[in-house]
């Protein structure tokens, strides 16, 4: 692994323009969210199940953090979206220093977020308890009957699924 250190003090970053000095500190956060969920998602399903319960319960997990996954990418993109492409100065500074491949990156990510299905779906339900379109009972309704609906108890934290 090839590692970087940059290191800022205070008074470089008082230096930089609050908006933007605001703009790397959360994008860091997001950051790091992000890849903490995605390494998570990779540690969940690692190693081969030791039995088909634990296979079950490794992919629900997984599903489960994929979703929360899905939800830090939308609000990160929101956060650039509100910060930099609402914010002129911003938009007008650092957009047209994307080369070529940042630009159709940018691009890609206004058409994915402007009506992914991901989107919907968090939107809708999997990023927020609302509910509002009633998909639950509508998925509740859709198992076939001869479907078992299993849930997984433990006495140690982190390892009951329902």
């Amino acid at each position: 692994m090839e590692l970087h250190t940059v290191i800022l003090t205070k008074s470089k970053l008082a230096a930089l323009p609050q908006a933007e000095r605001s703009l790397l500190v959360l994008l860091g956060h997001a950051s790091n969210e992000i890849n903490v969920l995605s390494k998570l998602i990779l540690m969940v399903r690692k190693d081969a199940p030791s039995s088909r319960i634990a296979g079950r319960v490794e992919a629900g997990q997984a599903c489960v953090l994929l979703r929360v996954l899905v939800g830090q990418l939308h609000e990160a993109w929101e956060l650039f979206r509100i910060r930099v492409q609402r914010n002129r100065p911003l938009n007008e500074k650092y957009i047209p220093l994307l080369d070529p491949e940042g630009t159709a990156a940018l691009n890609n990510l206004k058409r994915h977020f402007g009506g992914s299905p991901l989107t919907q779906i968090r939107k809708k339900v999997a990023f927020h308890y609302s509910d509002d379109d009633n998909l639950t009972e509508q998925s509740f309704q859709a198992v076939a009957d001869t479907e078992p609906l299993e849930l997984y108890l433990t006495t140690q934290v982190g390892n009951s699924f329902y």
